[in-house]
């Protein structure tokens, strides 16, 4: 029995590259449907896919790749979605493969980034920028879904790319901070309150022996690593909330 899939395309001045891989696409899955989301493009992406006889939701302006995914969810009616990257990069060759897992009773395939729509829940935690494939597979972790993996491989890119190294490596930085406060709290807040806990101890211990006295410092040392603990603490219920719905959420 077919599944029910929809795939979903994020495309940005991406014209060029959908040309090529919208036709491939259709006449290898003619039964399945596609959305590309046209994320503000001032090229010919729209007029690409009404030629190939595609759903098209066009934002106004440029949102960001995973503000394109999460309208493309939204939209789809299906129980599965496969996303792929607009630019040439996803093999149209490699779906099966990524399919394969999904009938044996994973949840998610990570490669092109194929992952199940029950899990719509997870679809507020997505960033609105690249973090999306990180960010949902993180939540399918998290949540305790069969995540399998499947090796593909990528085409050269069809135009230039939209990442920029400066901007957008401070927002990846950025977003692996996020990525741990929200999905294993306590593994990022346990450490840190332990170093300051030691480095209070280890200049108390230095003081005392030095000039026989607790300093302000040693106390200011002591507190931050309560009050990070702390925060630990309270964030793991809170994170735990986020999943309670899903029915498979882990114990750890």
């Amino acid at each position: 029995m077919p599944l029910s899939l929809t795939f979903i395309i994020p495309a940005k001045n991406e014209a060029q590259s959908l040309q090529q891989l919208l036709p491939r696409l259709r006449q290898s899955y003619p039964d399945y449907p596609v959305i590309v989301v046209n994320d503000g493009s001032d090229d010919e992406t729209e007029a690409c896919c009404q030629q190939n006889g595609v759903q098209t939701i066009t934002h106004p302006y440029s949102k960001g790749n995973g503000a394109a995914i999460k309208s493309g969810i939204r939209a789809a009616d299906t129980d599965y979605i496969l996303c792929m990257d607009a630019d040439n990069q996803h093999r149209v060759e490699d779906i099966a493969a990524l399919l394969e897992p999904i009938t044996r009773g994973y949840d998610m395939v990570v490669g092109a980034r194929g992952d199940k729509k029950s899990q719509a829940s997870t679809v507020r935690l997505v960033a609105n920028g690249f973090s999306y494939p990180t960010t949902i597979t993180m939540a399918f972790f998290r949540a305790g879904y069969s995540i399998g993996y499947v090796p593909i491989t990528t085409n050269p890119r069809i135009g230039k790319s939209h990442i920029r190294l400066w901007r957008d490596g401070a927002r990846f930085l950025l977003i692996i901070f996020k990525i741990g406060t929200l999905f294993a709290p306590m593994r990022l807040f346990l450490p840190v309150s332990l170093v300051l806990f030691l480095t209070a101890s280890s200049y108390y211990g230095y003081t005392f022996m030095t000039i026989n006295r607790f300093t302000n410092m040693s106390a200011l040392l002591y507190m931050t690593s309560v009050i990070i603990f702390m925060l630990g603490l309270v964030s793991e219920p809170i994170t735990t909330l986020l999943y309670k719905d899903s029915g498979h959420d882990r114990k750890d």
